[in-house]
């Protein structure tokens, strides 16, 4: 039986989208980390955008919690610049996701909270990530 992914990559322009789902363990922690870096590869060199969208995410070990801190730190080491967010609406996720990514961050890395795809592409699109 083959295994679902706790996520989804995508990389359009110079923006990745990560669609967290479900539960992550640490094996797929480790899965998502080695997967993020080799997506990102031809980014590298110049600023990058993320989309986290955490609204279909599950409660997880907290064990997940240091991979996800490496995650965001390789990520600010390499350029990322502007992080958009698709929050979940319960506050069980919502602290979670603040506790994977509560690292110290770049003091020009821009951050928005969006409802919705539609506001994140807009967000992008502003900032110069993707196209109109």
């Amino acid at each position: 039986m083959k295994q679902h992914k706790a996520y989804q990559l995508t990389l359009e322009k110079r923006t990745v989208w990560v669609k967290a789902t479900g539960i992550v363990t640490v094996r797929s922690a480790g899965d998502y980390q080695r997967d993020l870096k080799q997506l990102v590869q031809p980014l590298l060199g110049s600023p990058w955008a993320l989309v986290m969208d955490v609204r279909s995410w599950q409660p997880s070990p907290l064990a997940v919690i240091d991979i996800l801190k490496e995650v965001s730190l390789w990520c600010f080491a390499n350029q990322l610049k502007f992080v958009v967010v698709l929050q979940p609406n319960d506050a069980l996720l919502a602290w979670q996701y603040l506790k994977a990514t509560d690292v110290t961050k770049p003091a020009d890395l821009i951050r928005h909270l969006v409802a919705d795809d539609q506001q994140a592409r807009q967000q992008l699109t502003v900032a110069g990530f993707l196209q109109p």
